[in-house]
């Protein structure tokens, strides 16, 4: 697992957190959403791979958004978005 959570990435405020693969997320709208430190791994047992298609995982160790573009369940595939300027 390419993703590493510190205690304020597993911090929920007025939601509810859970746990997909490891991973502490929330859900809003049918898609959950993730901080913590590093690039989420992709392929067949990728990071959050029980999460909807749309969910978003922030690296904030780097400053970078990722959406995740596969199927709950399928191989998992996430995309860097926008452009980041350094």
């Amino acid at each position: 697992m390419a993703i590493a959570q510190d205690s304020a990435d597993k911090k929920s405020v007025g939601s509810i957190s859970k746990d997909v693969g490891g991973v502490s997320v929330f859900s809003m709208g049918g898609v959950d959403f993730a901080t913590g430190a590093g690039a989420p791994t992709t392929g067949a047992s990728g990071d959050m791979k029980a999460s909807p298609k749309g969910s978003l995982y922030i690296d904030a160790t780097a400053g970078k958004p990722y959406i995740k573009t596969s199927a709950s369940g399928a191989s998992v595939t996430w995309v860097l978005v926008g452009t980041i300027e350094s």
